[in-house]
């Protein structure tokens, strides 16, 4: 959500934004307010403009910060706002966890033949293929579809611009995750707190 107004009762009410997020403060403070039973409306007659990111690079890093800091707001509220902050860090252990598998029964049933490693080492690739069959199929399907409502002329770059998001996000996520669930860090890291442009 961008933006937004508040009546000073409010912050009152729910407190102010949260300054240690670099990023989702204003998410984060909206999910405050709801959880209090407050409600969130936008009005179609506000119009904004936003100026993307110059590159897919800095596009990357942007998403990896937003889910980085949802690890904070998931510490701090016990979840998530909406269970699809979960997906992009879910996509990235569940293609990594199966190319892994497949290379390590792979070579394990070669070293080791005949102990049935090489079906397992099956499984994984099929996984492994289904997962990113689909996930490309959601890519071409997301792309063709934003191309239609918005120009064809950004359907070459939209499923390197989705991709971005999503695994730029689901990095940024996991990252969190080692960070303050595993090394139980209370601060984010000092790289990961400077705003990227």
């Amino acid at each position: 959500m961008f933006g937004g107004f508040y009546r000073r009762d409010v912050f009152d009410r729910i407190g102010l934004f949260d300054e240690q997020l670099v990023r989702d403060q204003d998410a984060e403070l909206n999910f405050r307010l709801e959880l209090a039973g407050g409600k969130i409306w936008q009005s179609p007659a506000v119009r904004s403009w936003y100026t993307p990111r110059s590159n897919l690079g800095a596009l990357f890093r942007q998403y990896r910060q937003f889910g980085y800091f949802k690890v904070l707001v998931m510490l701090k509220h016990g979840r998530t706002p909406a269970v699809r902050q979960y997906a992009p860090a879910a996509l990235i252990v569940g293609l990594a966890g199966s190319a892994l598998a497949v290379v390590v029964f792979g070579l394990a049933s070669v070293l080791f033949p005949g102990r049935g490693l090489d079906t397992i080492t099956g499984w994984a690739a099929a996984l492994f293929a289904v997962g990113a069959v689909s996930y490309l199929a959601v890519l071409l399907v997301a792309s063709v579809t934003t191309a239609a409502r918005d120009g064809w002329d950004l359907l070459p770059i939209l499923p390197a611009t989705f991709a971005r998001y999503h695994l730029g996000y689901g990095v940024g996520f996991l990252q969190g995750l080692i960070d303050f669930v595993v090394r139980r860090r209370t601060a984010p890291s000092a790289r990961m707190s400077q705003l990227t442009r």
